[in-house]
C-alpha cells in the first residue's frame, strides 16, 4: 500500500464516520428531543448536524471522483 492510497483511504473513512456520526444525531434529535437538555433550539441543532453530514459527504463525493480508482479498490475491501 503506497502512502498515497493509505491517506485517501484514511479520508474516505474518515468522510464515512463523520457522516454516520451526524445521521447518528440527527436521529437521537428527532426521537428525543427533550432529552436534549443543553440545546433548547433543536431545530437549530439539526440544522447543524445536516450541515456537518452534507460538508462530510461532499468531502467524500470529491476524494472518490477525483481519486476514483482507489475508491473502487477501497469499495471491494482490497488493501491498496
Amino acid at each position: 500500500m503506497t502512502v498515497r492510497n493509505s491517506l485517501i483511504q484514511a479520508l474516505l473513512s474518515k468522510y464515512e464516520g463523520d457522516m454516520a456520526e451526524a445521521k447518528a444525531n440527527i436521529e437521537v434529535y428527532l426521537e428525543n428531543p427533550a432529552g436534549i437538555g443543553d440545546h433548547p433550539d433543536v431545530v437549530s441543532a439539526i440544522d447543524m448536524q445536516v450541515a456537518n453530514y452534507a460538508t462530510a459527504n461532499e468531502k467524500w463525493d470529491v476524494v472518490s471522483d477525483k481519486f476514483g480508482e482507489v475508491y473502487d479498490d477501497f469499495m471491494e475491501g482490497e488493501e491498496i
